[in-house]
């Protein structure tokens, strides 16, 4: 059963977060709920609505241009582009955790996600791609001695930005992973996963931004 929980972060270190998402947005987020899942997110980007995606490999396609943003002026609840999503997209859903919109399969959900995170102190990380090796090195622990990040080179790279990551609490990974995009807008976390028989596991974890550029680590199998 998917799992969401929404949870303040309240550490005693300064954080700078992003702008909590509001109760109503563009509407062209209404037209943008009827793509793709990746693209989606990206459109959310586009209207400063943090995000967060896990995806199935077969359906992790190569994206289009973002969705334009030429249409009826105006907002609409964010609830109604929830909606809108849910029923385009039958197999995933969307949710509101800690401030931050995350969208998963219904069945087939990465159970790492939903576990508690090993981050027991608030940990002052500098780097995006270093605070989420971070986060997943209970799965890969060669990534807590550094790593390779694939995909956009240099591009809105976020390799000296800060912050804060805390798993205290009963935290889960994906608290962790809001806690990176929420003090590092401008950015998606995205986990790829796969099914190999009855197992889940990821093979790619990283960000999207707004424009379709990626940074992503490979997680290779067993």
């Amino acid at each position: 059963m998917l799992k969401y929980f929404s949870v303040a972060l309240g550490v005693s270190v300064s954080l700078s977060v992003g702008t909590p998402i509001p109760p109503a947005v563009p509407s062209y987020l209404l037209g943008a709920a009827q793509r793709p899942p990746v693209e989606f997110a990206m459109a959310l980007l586009t209207a400063r609505v943090p995000c967060g995606l896990e995806i199935r490999e077969s359906e992790d396609r190569p994206h289009e241009r973002p969705v334009s943003k030429i249409g009826p002026q105006g907002d609409v609840p964010l609830s109604d582009v929830v909606r809108a999503f849910e029923a385009h997209h039958r197999d995933y859903r969307a949710a509101v955790v800690g401030g931050v919109l995350v969208i998963r399969p219904r069945t087939d959900v990465l159970p790492f996600l939903d576990a508690p995170s090993t981050i027991s102190t608030p940990t002052p990380i500098t780097g995006v791609m270093v605070a989420l090796r971070r986060v997943f090195s209970p799965l890969v622990p060669r990534w807590g001695r550094g790593g390779i990040s694939i995909g956009s080179g240099g591009h809105g790279s976020g390799r000296e930005l800060r912050v804060v990551l805390d798993g205290r609490g009963g935290r889960t990974v994906i608290d962790t992973l809001n806690q990176i995009v929420l003090q590092a807008p401008g950015r998606a976390w995205e986990v790829v996963t796969r099914k190999d028989g009855a197992s889940l596991r990821p093979v790619t974890v990283g960000f999207i931004d707004a424009d379709g550029y990626r940074r992503r680590h490979e997680i290779g199998g067993p």
